[in-house]
């Protein structure tokens, strides 16, 4: 997952501006180019790794531009790349489902299935905590971030103890700390980068309130703001494995040389669609193709590539009304 470069584009100061794949520079917008969705208001982007052999025309242009597709662009090398690509991906044999829960040490499995926390997290569905071969687990995730990655495996590479709580942490983020508050006082914004943010749950009770009058009595309605812990899950569904959660962690982990890692098992029997609700995925077509992506093919230069992505923001928005209805 590195960058390189072309030296006829370095010889003309356009670094990042060759979209050929033999050269093995990215495709993606010039580093110095700069990206806004309001004119003069350039947004944060952040780098990432994108699956290109498997994403349709559209979305594979703006993923190795790096930004939506204007009228003065130059396609010819980006639709090279990702004919190059899908070459590669036409070019493997096809693929075979295989078992991906390997042989462990039961106890230590056992161990984190009864711990509470992961009781809480997986309420209501059948789950266990197995070893996984990741190799052979599937991608439905399009993209990646890549960011600190290094950085945050370091622990486990110094100390493989700590291979478990990496992957199935026990330990809860601090919740966020403050809102936007409206003018009015009516609502209440909380925003993070920390896709994990997330309704904890909500509480209706008597309250007592201190105003210049004194105390009175009223009824509180809560709503209860938390980052919800991160687990390396994967979903069995119909004879295959995906992974539905910790993708940087499990690329990051893969990269550095493991393979065979703890995750959070769940057996799905629904629909695909509920693999990962709510998010943006490869269709059910893309993923029981003869050739799906594989979790290990975000460290394939043959068939992904880097790109820069915005950052978004997870956001909640809690507000009151007030109004009259007849009846």
């Amino acid at each position: 997952m590195s960058r390189r470069s072309c030296s006829s584009h370095r010889e003309n100061n356009t670094e990042g501006a060759c979209q050929t794949h033999d050269c093995g520079q990215n495709v993606g917008m010039a580093e110095t180019e700069e990206l806004s969705i309001i004119t003069g208001e350039p947004i944060t982007l952040q780098p990432g790794r994108t699956l290109t052999a498997w994403l349709d025309d559209e979305d594979a242009v703006a993923a190795l531009l790096g930004r939506n597709q204007l009228p003065k662009d130059d396609l010819i090398a980006v639709h090279e790349r990702i004919a190059a690509a899908r070459a590669a991906r036409d070019a493997r044999p096809e693929f075979v489902p295989e078992e991906a829960v390997v042989l462990g040490d039961r106890k230590l499995l056992d161990e984190y299935s009864a711990m509470q926390h992961l009781k809480i997290s997986f309420a209501g569905v059948d789950w266990s905590v197995e070893m996984v071969d990741m190799s052979l687990v599937q991608s439905v995730q399009r993209s990646i971030k890549v960011g600190a990655v290094d950085e945050r495996i370091a622990p486990v590479l110094a100390d493989r103890s700590k291979l478990w709580d990496f992957c199935l942490p026990a330990t809860r983020n601090e919740p966020p700390r403050g809102a936007f508050t409206d003018v009015d006082q009516r609502g209440f914004t909380v925003s993070s980068v920390n896709p994990n943010l997330r309704i904890a749950g909500t509480k209706i009770d008597n309250a007592e309130v201190q105003t210049a009058a004194g105390p009175i009595r009223v009824q509180a309605i809560m709503f209860f703001v938390n980052f919800g812990n991160s687990y390396i899950n994967v979903a069995h569904h119909r004879g295959r494995y995906f992974l539905r959660d910790g993708y940087h962690r499990v690329t990051g982990l893969l990269k550095a040389g493991f393979t065979t890692m703890p995750a959070v098992v769940v057996n799905l029997p629904g629909t695909y669609d509920d693999l990962m609700p709510g998010r943006q995925v490869f269709s059910k077509e893309v993923s029981f193709s003869a050739r799906p992506p594989l979790v290990r093919d975000f460290l394939d230069d043959s068939v992904a590539d880097d790109y820069r992505q915005p950052i978004v923001r997870k956001i909640i928005r809690i507000r009151s009304e007030e109004f009259v209805v007849q009846g």
